[in-house]
């Protein structure tokens, strides 16, 4: 499948998704085993056995061979070891020519050479999920979601699909990298075009509420606080400092975590400094243990300018 759609708006984090589902792991701790050293475990976790993420990016033209045999190299060495897996490829769109034939024939035949060496045995790739992301064509799903009000379905998306089709075979044959037909087999080779559409408001505030929750556990965990608390209020004051440009977040979901880290964690810090100065105490280490089996609530500021948040004792 390709991914298609402006940066965070989500397509790593789905495949991502993927990956867990694949492995049937609910929990994002059980994912992330892998990373503890447990590689044997049904499902590993980012940069483990099952979940592969490759970056490919338009090298200069002296590099482009080096780049071709290191997608080969990595697809390959996974997959020989690993291969029932979720293997992504970020910024295909941008692969120079020799690594694009090097994915054509992993699409076209499912199968690749593991080296030069006409002895070595070939990979399949057939018990595996290739996901393809780009930016590319963000515009187009940005002018059909705008157009329609939302993110289009039924005869839209099916149109938008075949847009986004048509603007990959379009861009990959004027690079002229192989004959039209060769680029047509290629790019039918893509079992599914899928448009990731901006995020409007409501989507920012669902991910500031998640992001929140989140941030509220790890708190909890670590028994920094006993409970963080907030309400519609605090969610929308927040969405406030996310920059939108008409209905949609310029950056889609990526500055709702810098939001909160100058918003939530900053209010936080505030309240702590109050309760040191109130105990008349300012020790080593105070300030992470001041809050500690307190609940607290986020709250609108009554001077936005300043800060939109401030957290007070429940």
């Amino acid at each position: 499948m390709s991914l298609h759609g402006s940066p965070g708006v989500g397509k790593s984090l789905f495949h991502r998704i993927l990956a867990r589902a694949a492995y049937n792991a609910t929990r994002e701790s059980d994912f992330d085993s892998g990373r503890r050293g447990r590689r044997n475990e049904a499902c590993p976790g980012a940069g483990c056995p099952g979940y592969k993420v490759i970056f490919g990016t338009d090298y200069v033209v002296r590099e482009r061979e080096t780049q071709a045999r290191m997608l080969r190299d990595a697809v390959t060495r996974h997959l020989e070891k690993y291969p029932e897996s979720v293997v992504v490829v970020e910024e295909y769109d941008k692969l120079g020519c020799p690594a694009r034939g090097m994915l054509k024939q992993m699409l076209e035949h499912g199968s690749a050479g593991t080296g030069a060496n006409p002895f070595d045995r070939n990979v399949t790739f057939g018990r595996s999920i290739f996901v393809l992301e780009a930016n590319m064509g963000f515009m187009d799903v940005h002018d059909a979601s705008a157009a329609g009000g939302g993110a289009p379905t039924g005869d839209e998306l099916t149109a938008l699909q075949r847009k986004l089709k048509d603007g990959l075979f379009e861009k990959w044959t004027s690079d002229g990298c192989e004959d039209r037909e060769d680029t047509l087999k290629v790019v039918g080779a893509i079992d599914i075009f899928v448009p990731f559409v901006p995020l409007d408001r409501a989507a920012v505030k669902a991910i500031v509420h998640a992001q929140l929750e989140r941030r509220g556990e790890t708190k909890k965990a670590r028994r920094e606080l006993a409970r963080l608390e907030w309400d519609d209020r605090v969610l929308e004051a927040l969405v406030n400092e996310v920059e939108f440009e008409g209905e949609y977040a310029i950056e889609g979901g990526k500055e709702v975590a810098i939001v909160l880290s100058r918003c939530v964690t900053r209010a936080l810090r505030v309240l702590a400094e109050t309760e040191i100065a109130r105990a008349g105490t300012d020790g080593v280490g105070v300030r992470a243990r001041v809050l500690r089996d307190r609940v607290v609530r986020l709250k609108p500021s009554t001077a936005p300018a300043t800060a939109p948040v401030v957290a007070v004792l429940a």
